[in-house]
């Protein structure tokens, strides 16, 4: 094994017992043992990361750029390092740095998809995060993650939930069908992340109990409870809404046991818990 690896293992030892500024040392001791680009990238890449496992975005994002400048380095790390940087800014709050390195990923010739689909999606959350204004913007930015055949699954799959929510943030009476068709693609989707699916299949849910068709609805929330790996918070919602849309029909003994069983999610989220045990309250014994 070459000098350098030896002196990024030694580094790596010293970060593992969490030593991050000895490690650090070790990885820039390892910059002037190599005149290939592509292993002075990894120097700099881990150099990054041992600033952020330290808190220190801003040196973090000083290191990982570096690899930019490296001429015969390679896309996937320079895309990858001009991702960090672009993390690291988001972490710093630092909007219109992280807007500008998020768009420089984006324009490395042959950069790596995983990483561009990443950065595109970044970049459409700090759109929305600019508020209603940028909502349509960010919507398209959503959309053509969703549509990139070699994105990462999961970057996709939050970009078609995303899509949604913006129909539906934008007007739930105006684009409520819109919406529901994209958290349908969501979980069609082989790829999807589960607690994107189970997201999306509640917001499914609850299109349907916005239109009125309560039994759909219930129908739509109750596959929520079924998905395996769905996520706790998305279960204890769907079942605070079966209990609460039976609730409405003034079916209160199924509204009752349907409410009781809000607790029993493991996980589930404490406000839900709390409406349930409210909308009991109301029930007559």
């Amino acid at each position: 094994m070459s000098a350098f690896w030896d002196t990024i293992n030694a580094g790596h030892a010293r970060q593992a017992a969490g030593k991050q500024s000895e490690a650090r040392a070790e990885f820039e001791r390892a910059l002037s043992l190599t005149a290939i680009d592509d292993e002075k990238a990894d120097a700099f890449l881990k150099i990054g990361w041992s600033f952020c496992g330290e808190g220190n975005h801003l040196q973090g994002a000083a290191s990982f750029e570096k690899v930019a400048a490296l001429y015969t380095c390679d896309s996937y790390r320079k895309s990858l390092a001009q991702l960090q940087a672009a993390h690291c800014y988001n972490h710093a709050q630092k909007p219109t740095e992280a807007r500008a390195a998020y768009e420089k990923v984006l324009a490395v010739q042959g950069a790596n998809p995983w990483n561009k689909s990443n950065a595109l999606k970044t970049l459409a959350h700090l759109l929305v995060n600019e508020g209603r204004a940028r909502y349509r913007e960010a919507r398209t930015a959503f959309e053509r993650v969703s549509k990139m055949d070699d994105g990462h699954p999961h970057d996709v799959s939050e970009s078609m939930n995303m899509v949604g929510n913006l129909f539906w943030w934008d007007s739930v009476d105006r684009y409520y069908r819109e919406a529901r068709s994209w958290w349908q693609k969501v979980v069609a989707f082989p790829g999807a992340h589960p607690q994107h699916q189970s997201h999306a299949q509640g917001m499914i849910g609850h299109s349907y109990r916005h239109e009125g068709n309560y039994p759909a609805a219930i129908e739509e929330f109750q596959k929520v409870l079924a998905l395996e790996f769905g996520h706790p918070h998305n279960q204890s919602d769907a079942q605070l809404q079966i209990g609460a849309i039976c609730f409405d029909l003034l079916k209160h003994d199924r509204a009752r046991e349907e409410l009781h069983k809000v607790a029993q999610i493991r996980g589930g989220h404490e406000d839900h818990v709390r409406q349930a045990q409210s909308y009991l309250g109301r029930i007559k014994s």
